[in-house]
């Protein structure tokens, strides 16, 4: 998407950002909402990214676009990054801010979600399909809180081919009821078919 300030000298900052999933477009919502109350002079236009997008003034960027970076490098222009892993950040030439996500807070949320809904038996934490970074953080936070109570307790790969039935099988030999904390959405999509097939209710 493009954001352009309309002052004298328009700016254009790009926003390099992947909008499919759940969190990529609340991202999206947070700054339009930032525009609304902050910068109403602004105008938006949002479009895929091509090569047109560059140069800008400025880029908001998420790991999603980790392609993009070498390029963006080059241009002496300021960016921020959002949540992306340091191995995949070159040397920019102009300063760089990391907005960070708190994984560790994340997990903690999830672990009081699940003792507010009652006693579980079983906890299953279920990563994204990378093993990120962020995604192991929240798995080994997560293992600790829920591993207080001596619960049943896995951690499994992204439930695809041969890792799928490996869920099949955790989620049916887990003791009842058995809490599932997914890496992200599309995760979640994949470990609810999971459940259909072995049969398991899912409230």
């Amino acid at each position: 998407g493009i954001i352009r300030a309309m002052t004298k000298s328009p700016l254009t900052v790009s926003l390099l950002l992947a909008c499919t999933g759940g969190s990529g477009r609340l991202r999206l919502s947070g700054i339009f909402r930032y525009i609304h109350e902050r910068a109403p002079n602004w105008t938006t236009v949002v479009r895929p990214f091509d090569s047109s997008t560059l140069p800008a003034a400025g880029y908001i960027v998420d790991g999603l676009h980790a392609g993009e970076f070498a390029s963006i490098a080059r241009e002496r222009v300021p960016v921020v990054t959002l949540d992306v892993e340091k191995k995949l950040l070159p040397r920019f030439s102009a300063p760089v801010s990391d907005v960070k996500i708190d994984n560790g807070e994340i997990a903690r949320l999830a672990a009081a979600h699940f003792r507010e809904l009652g006693r579980f038996k079983g906890y299953v934490y279920v990563h994204d399909p990378d093993m990120s970074e962020w995604s192991t953080i929240r798995e080994r936070r997560f293992r600790k809180l829920v591993s207080e109570n001596g619960a049943a307790y896995a951690a499994l790969p992204y439930p695809a081919n041969d890792s799928f039935r490996r869920l099949l099988d955790t989620l049916t030999g887990q003791p009842k009821p058995v809490a599932v904390f997914c890496a992200n959405d599309r995760c979640a999509s994949n470990v609810l078919s999971a459940c259909k097939s072995a049969g398991l209710k899912v409230p």
